[in-house]
């Protein structure tokens, strides 16, 4: 007699979008499998299944019940009548629909000419909630035949490549991640492209960004600056940042990628490639290894291909009694596609909740405030980033945030003490701001039913550069808000899209 042969089971399926009446699943491709069984049910025993056969390893399961849990298992077959087993059943995951929502037309909807370029509008309306995707369409007519449309991840878009001189008819509706329409159309919006009144600016991207300290002991797994550093490079890579202002960057040595022992900002730089520079290094000391130029973790990085480096240097902030040391890291820039110079200065204030910790923030931030001032006597303009420890539901106030405000710097989203709504906000785009600017999740990040949510993260600009997109950086499932994939970090990434005026 022959000894019974198992098959190796299919691997097991992952939620990719979830909406009231429907189920988008995903899972492995089983080598050499031309088709796949899929069974689930409301029931955990799987009584009453439904089966559905797919040639792809993917599947819309449609007609759900709202906020309901189903079961469901994926199986390799033969493609053939009876839909022969290649493999065991996978793994049974549990998926929950998402609760029947009513939705309304976008309100407060208004579009303008956009400072990026005589071919494009910016358009906003009133935020709902994280994870809402809208459609924009625009025509030259008011009755929109014709019309074109952008997908928007949040109630802000920009439309390019639009004629210029020409006025412009908009309007949004909330959408699905499938595009299935969900609200009726926003009132209608109308804007005329023109020529802006900077025509040389070309965007200069900017970031704060609280790295982790690499040389946790406990961070281990996907917590680990080993896995982390991979994310963080591609985060900074992928949006092309061209300076960064990093927190957390150790000098204290991690093994890098390459399994040398480094700094943990230079394996960084490693992964970011060639061209990144930090405003540390000289011709004598490349690795930033003299005494004289330590600032612990607070660091300027850039990309030399984009910017140059005029002048660097470092500021060692008071220190209150049992805290680390803290520094403001600057350096003049000039932008390579503009000719043009800024100050960039970096910072990471002490994180005590206490009294103390309070009074030395404001010590602090005025610190940074005259530092700033003190070496940029041609009063150029200035970006601050950092990690200030302070929000806006600290008490008795944010204080970094009231410091800079009258110093005369700007919060291009508006996030000002104890706000739901945008406060005097500069920024033509935005995206994700609904979320927190760190987190204590390795699987999902924190969103606000407001507009911007509780950051101690920040990029300030002067007045007279115009911030063209503000972005939260989360790799967010719009489905699940769940992270695809480790978190680059407990902090994330804030990016600026920033004109530098001539």
């Amino acid at each position: 007699m022959k000894p019974l042969q198992t098959m190796s089971a299919a691997a097991a399926p992952v939620l990719a979008s979830a909406a009231s009446t429907q189920l988008a699943i995903d899972w492995e491709d089983y080598v050499g499998a031309p088709r796949y069984r899929v069974r689930y049910s409301k029931y955990s025993s799987l009584k009453k299944s439904t089966y559905k056969r797919v040639y792809a390893s993917e599947i819309v399961l449609s007609k759900l019940k709202a906020s309901t849990k189903y079961y469901v298992r994926v199986q390799a077959i033969r493609d053939d009548a009876k839909g022969t087993p290649l493999s065991g059943y996978s793994a049974k995951k549990a998926f929950k629909t998402a609760k029947k929502t009513k939705y309304t037309a976008p309100s407060k909807f208004q579009a303008k000419a956009s400072a990026r370029g005589a071919d494009a509008i910016v358009a906003n309306w009133g935020f709902d909630a994280a994870g809402r995707r809208y459609e924009l369409q625009y025509a030259t007519n008011p009755g929109f035949a014709g019309a074109g449309s952008i997908v928007t991840r949040g109630p802000s878009g920009v439309v390019q490549g639009l004629a210029a001189n020409t006025t412009y008819y908009l309007r949004a509706r909330s959408i699905s991640v499938w595009g299935a329409v969900l609200s009726g159309w926003s009132a209608v919006a109308t804007a005329t492209t023109r020529t802006p009144d900077d025509p040389r600016a070309r965007p200069l991207q900017v970031a704060s960004f609280n790295v982790r300290n690499g040389t946790i002991a406990s961070d281990t797994g996907n917590k680990s600056w080993a896995v982390r550093r991979h994310v963080v490079a591609a985060q900074l890579r992928d949006n092309h940042i061209d300076v960064a202002g990093l927190q957390e960057a150790e000098y204290t040595s991690v093994v890098g990628a390459d399994g040398a022992w480094k700094h943990q900002f230079q394996d960084l730089l490693d992964l970011l490639g060639k061209s990144w520079r930090i405003t540390c290094a000289t011709s004598a000391d490349p690795y930033c290894n003299d005494p004289a130029t330590y600032s612990v973790g607070t660091r300027l990085i850039y990309n030399s291909e984009t910017v140059t480096l005029r002048q660097a240097g470092f500021y060692a902030l008071s220190l209150r009694s049992g805290d680390v040391r803290r520094f403001m890291v600057w350096g003049i820039f000039t932008q390579k596609s503009t000719g043009r110079d800024f100050f960039f200065a970096n910072a990471h204030l002490d994180n005590s909740k206490s009294d103390a910790g309070f009074n030395q923030r404001i010590t602090q931030s005025h610190q940074i405030v005259n530092e700033i001032a003190a070496r940029n006597p041609r009063n150029l303009p200035v970006i601050l980033t950092g990690d200030m420890n302070s929000q806006k539901w600290r008490s008795p106030y944010n204080a970094p945030y009231r410091v800079y405000s009258q110093a005369g710097y700007v919060d291009p989203i508006g996030n000002p003490d104890k706000s739901k709504v945008a406060v005097n906000a500069t920024t033509e785009f935005r995206l994700h701001t609904e979320f927190d600017s760190w987190h204590s999740s390795s699987t999902k990040p924190t969103a606000r039913p407001w507009i911007n949510g509780i950051n101690v993260d920040y990029i300030w600009v002067s007045r007279a550069v115009t911030t063209l997109d503000y972005e939260t950086v989360v790799n967010v499932n719009d489905a699940t808000m769940k992270y695809d994939g480790p978190p680059a970090s407990d902090h994330h990434m804030l990016r600026a899209a920033v004109l530098i005026p001539g």
